[in-house]
């Protein structure tokens, strides 16, 4: 699971909104297959979880993702560039990727299948591809 650093990620992003951040790192993680927990600094009344990003809300979102990492370290791996986050990330062994460097975008052709719909092949489109197949059988 990611344990992400919300705002740090979120200002070394091209995103400018927290919503538009989650948005993709929800399609990230659907993508892939991966689920994410997001701390951010401070309140908000917006419930921005989805069913693979959870987003949370803490006074101190460096302290809470230290005391996260200190009950929860198995199988994390930490996002964010904040040096005192990483030592705490270091000292529970837990994997680190800084923010600047986490590359959560996915392929176009994800983006574009849900507009696509299925796909059908006319006849001759199948005759061609059984033909094809057919040349590479022996």
């Amino acid at each position: 699971m990611y344990l992400i650093d919300g705002y740090n990620l979120l200002y070394q992003s091209s995103y400018t909104e927290a919503p538009e951040l989650v948005n993709a790192l929800d399609k990230f993680c659907e993508y892939y297959g991966k689920r994410a927990l997001v701390i951010f600094d401070g309140h908000s009344k917006d419930d921005l979880s989805t069913n693979s990003v959870q987003v949370e809300y803490h006074d101190n979102a460096d302290d809470y993702l230290a005391e996260y990492m200190d009950e929860h370290h198995g199988g994390l791996t930490l996002v964010s560039s904040d040096n005192e986050v990483i030592a705490s990330a270091h000292r529970n062994k837990v994997a680190v990727v800084k923010s600047d460097a986490f590359d959560f975008t996915i392929p176009d052709e994800f983006e574009d299948a849900g507009d696509k719909g299925n796909v059908s092949l006319s006849d001759d489109e199948v005759d061609g591809q059984l033909r094809e197949f057919n040349n590479f059988r022996k």
